[in-house]
């Protein structure tokens, strides 16, 4: 098969032709007919987490099942299916009480084994990670819930709990964010775009944000504009970035209890740690939360929002490119100058 295979930090990605995957047991191989390209692949691109060389990226993908293992019951050949980026074997405590995505041996193409920058993928423990799509979802859209958009969806619905009416401040405008966005205003609640970038938040308006702000453009606190541009304190604060300038300031707009959801992962410079304004989350008494992805069995809740069209995936992707256009995608992210959802439906190339 074809591949792009990452052969040394800040390279181009190679096109080779590489062995197909081997189908154990209990997984399924999928022709892989869309995947997204997201930042996670660009942090062990530009080496800010390292990665076994050679290897194959890829976590944020979907496509049709061609070989099925000896021990599959419920995946056949065929099957149009969308792979989360975090699965579990099923066996765990964690995937016995519904926590597959914190599984003590999870399932990661893309970080685990090669994933899917190629033309085809194994899935292991294919009964237990692998998601029916509904026959009306098209791949490119069904590409962009893999990880981003389901990571969001973690945040919104599980780890938050956002309510109709509550206001919900979200830090990045970018993939993280702008699902953060769409799904927090599906849910009936009044959202604040923030970010450095005015095409950035066009867009965020354009998926239900009722508010922006640029931060380039702040005279005072994020927290102050936030009050006079939404007139009051936030319910939920999200960081889709992980960087200082969005972790405290974001937490310090939330009012008496909010809820702050940690989704941006930091860069090497910042070496997993960032400063939090503790005395206000003890005075506000604020909750903290990291997200990690969300349980697989909850993609039934977001797939009905999407097939009802509640929910519009599809209006993130920006760009669909074909395998050979990877480097220039991770080349954009280093300038921060990408928009949106950028997705793979070349392959043979």
């Amino acid at each position: 098969m074809k591949a792009a295979v990452l052969t040394g930090i800040r390279q181009p990605l190679e096109i080779q032709v590489v062995p197909d995957p081997v189908c154990h047991s209990n997984g399924a191989i999928l022709k892989v007919e869309a995947n997204g390209v997201c930042r996670s692949d660009f942090h062990c691109w530009d080496g800010t987490w390292n990665m076994p060389l050679p290897w194959v990226l890829g976590h944020e993908f979907c496509g049709i099942v061609k070989e099925v293992g000896k021990a599959v019951r419920h995946v056949k050949k065929g099957d149009r299916v969308i792979a989360p980026f975090i699965g579990g074997r099923g066996t765990c405590n964690f995937c016995r009480s519904g926590l597959p995505h914190m599984c003590s041996d999870p399932v990661k193409p893309g970080f685990g084994y090669w994933g899917g920058m190629a033309q085809y993928v194994e899935i292991q423990a294919a009964d237990f990670n692998l998601i029916k799509m509904p026959e009306e979802l098209e791949f490119t859209t069904a590409a962009a819930l893999g990880c981003r958009y389901m990571t969001s969806w973690g945040a919104i619905t599980e780890r938050t709990k956002v309510q109709p009416g509550e206001l919900v401040v979200v830090a990045g405008a970018g993939g993280i964010g702008l699902s953060a966005i769409q799904i927090a205003v599906a849910h009936g609640a009044e959202v604040v775009a923030i970010d450095i970038r005015d095409d950035a938040l066009e867009l965020a308006i354009k998926v239900g944000a009722a508010h922006t702000i640029n931060a380039l453009q702040l005279s005072g606190s994020l927290a102050e504009a936030v009050k006079d541009t939404a007139g009051r304190s936030a319910n939920v604060s999200v960081d889709a970035l992980g960087m200082p300038q969005t972790c405290g300031p974001v937490i310090e707009t939330l009012g008496v209890r909010g809820r702050h959801a940690q989704i941006g992962m930091t860069t090497s410079e910042s070496a997993g740690h960032l400063q939090v304004p503790i005395d206000h989350v003890i005075a506000k008494e604020i909750s903290i939360c990291g997200v990690k992805g969300m349980p697989t069995q909850n993609f039934l809740g977001l797939l009905a929002m999407v097939t009802q069209g509640k929910v519009k995936p599809e209006i993130l992707v920006t760009k669909e490119l074909a395998l050979d256009r990877v480097t220039q995608e991770f080349e954009a992210m280093s300038r921060f100058s990408t928009l949106g959802f950028s997705v793979i439906r070349q392959f043979d190339v």
